[in-house]
């Protein structure tokens, strides 16, 4: 009996180990699969994904990891994960319960490292801790039953063995008589002791998982337990004094009959040992188990035998499920990078992948049984005190040299890291090999493209990728920046470029990381270290591949490119000779002058000035006295005009002079004769005194109002009545004036005088729903009708207002305007919902100062900002919002919203709008007035149906028969407004006006 016992104490201790062997190569197979991962990770850069790997690694189904650190070369923590191993009640502290799982983690799990490597570059370490105690329960749930009743059996073993020990060395008690658990009253003494017998080893075997079955010397059944029931299908009291073959029916292929192995246990003498057969149980259904007997005897008769049998269906998924990860894990082996080979104690090849027997010249098959010291005779052959304990962990530099033996006799150098195995196995390290052949040549070529990086002409900068901080620069960037290297490396681009602009920098960065361009190239100055600066191009470019990412940038010096650059660009513009303005240059700034008179509503006078008699001097002096008598021209007309004048030598002997800002005809009269006067004066060229005289014909705009081809011309015709006249004087050209000419004019000088007095009448047409026809919103508009002018239509008055720099002053009026028109209504009314709709120019939102003054207006007049509609060109207002303008933001706060005037007139950029509050869109009149045409129905439902899109409302203005209303209704226009809606009012009767239309 402790025989038996101590087979089952081995038995268990044995499946106790052979789960935790299952479980550590489990775990080398995930460290391995997962220090490639985080290779891959951490030569991409992408540590996010080194986070969700590494709690994946502990998290996982059945993994046997208990804890997992990653740190990078420089030793921080990239990533660390635990596993929970302590069901804790959740009212304990959550820092005690933390302690409480790293103390279990500490004394129950074994620590493993490894090195993270790329392309033979070390990035890093992989730390976990894994079970290292067969008493660890294991990870996959399949198997967790097994390894409770292989506990629960051994401890039940141990505790009999203990038991029968004690029962042995205690004395016998007299009197004491068995108890019986037989069913039956009547009992011989070998049933008796059969019973006994049948009790104690049918409760030990039913604790390690077996189903039992006892039977006398005649096969006939005397006790079965549960699990032989569940098995068989046979009940206990059914099964008793049944024979034996009767109740464990074996299923054979034929049908010759098969005794079971309790039967062949007493016919013949000895027990029998466990093995695999099938079985039908009472229901006809087949199982597959593994039984064995074993004879019961007293004395030296045998009483009986032990039928014990197993289910082995789940025992053989458990199998094929290991046998499959195990595929797994050698596929994945043979397809590493690296030499991995297993040794045995004694120092022989357990396991080698296909990488490694690659690595040695060996096929697969002829690794297993090499000694290590063939494989990698120094140091292990030639260095016996070297052991390969002393490689555990890596190679640090300071143990000696690895060299591997090939086949064929060649040698090559190795980097060797070990790791040692459990004790229980046949394997008991595991060696990490790789070929560092290829290191030699790397570091030569590294060495060499150095020297080419430090003696390179141009500047050659490393930066760290995420802190832009300098981590090398060549010695042509330190002599030309003054800088010693140890302050440079304390420095970034922007330092050295304190006019770049820091967010463009990080955008052409940005541009770089994603991939989409190889490098980026941008000018820039550089500053000295003694202040000075210097101009350069920088060609920048990124790499992933350095660890950490770096961008490298190469500048070159451009000062000379600069200058040529610059001198090309003057001479492009500019009269060689005597470096004024060439005819290029003038004409543009005359077109810029003649913008700006428009604007402002000052004059702009264009002079034509020509040499008197210049050939003559020319022709007896020489050209050289010419040539410097012109740049002496030149100079003299300079200091005649103002700075903001231009200058400008158009060909030969011929200038022009654009006076700027002229208030009237006298102003240009009176600089013309200052001219007159400074070239009474005689010129001093080398040793000759020469006297010469202008001749000027002058035209001035807008009194001339023609194009800047023609107002050249004018003034040159006026210089050759000069010159017909008898030269030596000016006239300024006689442009005709219209009338109209006169009428424009005169609005101009009477216009900023007319908004200073507050003389332009606010008027208001009423917008009305098309079915309903009441009120829906309010245009408010101004009107000015001078008397010695009459009336000024909108488009004349904006145009003038415009030219005179008032149309700031004219807009602020209509909105003012509008909230008087507000302030006048009654409590009533002011609480509806109707806006008050006023045209506004484009660029006045692009004015922060405009739009406060317009919320300004708001606040005094106690107005809110959605009665107020602002109404601008569809063109304009994408402008604007593309803009992203200050005034458009403080506009949109105060809740003001837009209405888009000309809607639909041939822009393509609707979807921008979607950001706008638009509450209105006003169609073109265009289109309201060709509307019984059938293309102009189709464009209208178009951009009704594009408007109701954009969340607004259609507005048609200028509706002049009524009976276009009905048509607009059915297109879906939802406000008319026009002659045939209403005319429009002033201040006084605007309050009538809104009562008649509610």
């Amino acid at each position: 009996m402790a025989l038996a016992l101590f087979a089952a104490v081995t038995l268990m201790l044995g499946q106790l180990r052979q789960l935790h062997l299952q479980r550590e190569m489990v775990a080398a197979a995930s460290i391995e699969l997962a220090a490639s991962r985080f290779s891959e990770a951490l030569a991409s850069g992408e540590f996010a994904k080194i986070s969700a790997s590494t709690a994946a690694l502990v998290s996982g189904q059945g993994s046997p990891i208990l804890r997992a650190q990653v740190i990078d070369i420089r030793g921080r923590e990239l990533a660390v994960a635990s596993r929970a191993t302590l069901p804790l009640p959740s009212w304990l502290p959550a820092r005690w319960g933390a302690a409480a799982q790293g103390q279990v983690i500490d004394w129950f799990g074994a620590e493993r490292r490894v090195r993270l490597v790329s392309n033979g570059t070390g990035l890093g370490y992989l730390t976990v801790a894994s079970p290292d105690t067969v008493w660890w329960p294991p990870g996959d749930g399949a198997l967790r039953p097994a390894y409770i009743r292989a506990l629960v059996a051994l401890v039940v073993s141990c505790a009999a063995m203990l038991w029968l020990l004690l029962a042995a060395a205690a004395p016998p008690i007299r009197g004491r008589r068995p108890v019986s658990g037989a069913p039956r009253p009547v009992r011989t003494p070998e049933q008796a002791t059969l019973d006994g017998a049948q009790r104690r080893m049918g409760r030990w075997f039913e604790l390690m998982g077996y189903a039992v079955v006892v039977t006398d010397p005649k096969f006939r059944v005397r006790w079965m337990n549960a699990q032989a029931s569940r098995l068989t299908g046979w009940s206990h009291d059914d099964a008793l004094q049944q024979l034996v073959y009767s109740v464990f029916c074996v299923d054979t292929d034929n049908s010759e009959f098969e005794m079971t192995p309790a039967e062949q246990a007493l016919r013949e003498q000895h027990d029998i040992a466990p093995q695999s057969m099938g079985i039908i149980d009472r229901q006809g259904f087949s199982h597959t188990v593994s039984a064995g007997a074993a004879r019961l005897t007293r004395g030296n008769s045998v009483i009986g035998s032990l039928l014990f049998f197993k289910d082995t269906a789940r025992l053989a998924a458990t199998h094929s499920t290991l046998e499959h990860e195990l595929k797994q894990s050698r596929a994945i082996l043979a397809r590493l990078a690296d030499g991995v080979i297993t040794l045995s104690g004694a120092g022989s090849v357990v396991y080698a992948n296909a990488h490694a027997a690659r690595l040695f010249g060996y096929t697969e098959a002829e690794m297993p049984g090499v000694s290590l010291s063939k494989l990698l005779p120094v140091p292990f052959l030639n260095a016996p005190d070297t052991r390969l304990d002393d490689y555990v962990g890596g190679d640090d530099g300071q143990r000696p040299k690895v060299v591997g033996w090939r086949k064929d006799a060649t040698t090559f150098p190795v980097h060797l890291i070990v790791n040692r195995l459990p004790a229980d196995g046949e394997a008991r390290y595991l060696l990490t090999l790789r070929d560092r052949s290829h290191e030699a040549s790397e570091v030569n070529l590294s060495q060499r493209l150095g020297r080419l990086f430090d003696s390179a002409g141009e500047e050659v900068y490393l930066f760290d990728a995420q802190t832009l901080y300098f981590l090398d620069a060549n010695r042509g960037a330190l002599d030309m920046l003054g800088y010693d290297r140890e302050r440079l490396l304390r420095m970034t681009p922007l330092d050295l470029a304190p006019e770049l602009e820091e967010a463009e920098f990080h955008d052409r960065l940005a541009q770089l990381r994603a991939g989409g361009l190889e490098s980026v190239t941008y000018q820039t100055d550089h500053r000295r270290a003694d202040g000075g600066s210097y101009p350069v191009e920088i060609t920048l470019s990124y790499s992933q591949r350095e660890q950490p990412p770096v961008f490298l940038a190469i500048a070159e010096e451009i000062t000379a490119r600069r200058e040529a650059e610059a001198r090309l660009e003057f001479i492009a513009h500019h009269d060689v000779l005597t470096e004024l303005p060439n005819r290029l240059l003038f004409m543009d700034r005359l077109e810029q002058g003649m913008h700006r008179s428009d604007r402002t509503g000052r004059l702009l006078a264009l002079v034509f000035v020509d040499l008197d008699l210049f050939k003559r001097v020319n022709d007896t002096l020489g050209h050289e006295v010419g040539d410097g008598l012109l740049k002496a021209v030149g100079q003299r007309l300079l200091e005649g005009v103002r700075m903001t004048d231009t200058v400008a030598r158009l060909a030969g002997d011929e200038f022009t002079l654009l006076l700027n800002g002229v208030v009237d005809r006298a102003d240009v009269e009176r600089i013309a004769s200052k001219l007159l006067q400074l070239f009474e004066a005689p010129f001093q060229i080398d040793q000759h005194e020469i006297t010469i005289g202008i001749s000027m014909g002058i035209s001035i705009y807008p009194m001339d109002h023609v194009d800047s081809q023609s107002l050249l011309r004018h003034a040159d015709e006026a210089m050759y009545a000069v010159k017909r006249a008898g030269r030596g004087n000016y006239r300024i050209y006689d442009a005709e004036i219209t009338p109209d000419a006169q009428r424009t004019l005169h609005i101009d000088q009477v216009l900023r005088n007319a908004i200073a007095l507050d003389e332009l009448q606010i008027v208001a047409r009423p917008v009305v729903h098309t079915e309903s026809r009441r009120l829906g919103a309010v245009h408010v508009r101004v009107e000015w009708s001078p008397p010695d002018i009459g009336p000024v239509d909108q488009t004349a008055l904006y145009e003038a207002a415009q030219r005179t720099g008032v149309l700031e002053q004219l807009e602020l009026r209509v909105l003012r305007g509008a909230c008087e028109l507000y302030q006048s209504l009654p409590d009533t009314e002011r609480q509806g919902e109707w806006p008050f709709l006023v045209a506004l120019s484009t660029w006045q939102l692009r004015r922060r100062d405009f739009a406060i003054k317009v919320a300004d207006l708001l606040t005094r007049y106690d107005m809110p900002g959605h009665r107020l509609v602002l109404g601008l060109e569809e063109g304009g207002l994408l402008d604007v919002l593309e803009g992203a303008t200050a005034g458009f933001t403080v506009l949109r706060d105060n809740g003001v919203e837009f209405d888009i005037l000309e809607f639909g007139a041939g822009y393509q950029r609707l979807g921008r709008m979607a950001q706008c509050p638009i509450r209105f869109a006003t169609i073109p009149a265009a289109v309201v007035r060709t509307l019984g045409q059938a293309d102009s129905q189709a464009t209208l439902k178009t951009l009704v149906a594009t408007a109701n899109g954009l969340g607004a409302q259609v507005i048609a203005a200028g509706v002049g028969q009524s009976q276009s209303m009905d048509s607009l209704a059915r297109a879906g226009v939802d406000y008319v407004a026009g002659p045939a809606v209403a005319r429009p009012v002033g201040v006084e009767a605007f309050a009538e006006m809104v009562r008649s239309t509610r």
